[in-house]
């Protein structure tokens, strides 16, 4: 089976958009939380991810897995988990050096072929962003502190779309 859920995030201009990336990467990716305890310890899900939308007029931080139907409830249940520990500011001043270093690093790395720098440069465009943002975003990410994380985090309780709100929806 395939689910999704989608946690609110800022536009792509407010000045928490640095801290919700690095907080999504310590929520995903190869080493992060929902990696680590859905796929690699548990074995629940093929595939396991959280994916961060900065637009102009608002965010989204869209969670995925896929899963053998008898796995679904719980690899569901586990990623809520994780995302609650997280609101509540459980996140180690390890996961957040990794999450952060990773972010500005993945970036580098994408913007090596002349396509991508390129489609970074029309996305910055688009998002009404000048053309050094390219050149500065990683100081932005730099500047990123482990409290920023934690704060940030902590908006997803009293969000529109609270943690509990999506576990009623999903029936729980």
């Amino acid at each position: 089976t395939a689910q999704a859920f989608v946690l609110p995030a800022p536009d792509a201009a407010h000045p928490d958009a640095p801290a919700f990336t690095v907080l999504r990467n310590v929520a995903s990716g190869m080493g992060g939380r929902l990696y680590d305890e859905v796929r690699e310890k548990r074995n629940l899900a093929y595939t396991v991810a959280a994916y961060l939308e900065l637009n102009r007029l608002g965010g989204a931080v869209i969670n995925y897995a896929a899963t053998s139907p008898e796995n679904e409830q719980q690899a569901r249940d586990l990623m809520l988990e994780e995302w609650d520990k997280m609101a509540r500011g459980e996140i180690s001043a390890e996961e957040f050096e990794n999450a952060s270093r990773f972010t500005i690093g993945i970036y580098q790395i994408q913007l090596q072929a002349n396509a991508d720098l390129r489609a970074q440069y029309a996305r910055n465009a688009f998002l009404g962003r000048n053309p050094d943002f390219v050149d500065q975003y990683a100081g932005l990410i730099r500047a990123v502190t482990l409290e920023d994380v934690k704060r940030v985090a902590a908006t997803l309780q009293g969000s529109p779309a609270p943690l509990g709100a999506i576990r009623a929806a999903a029936g729980e």
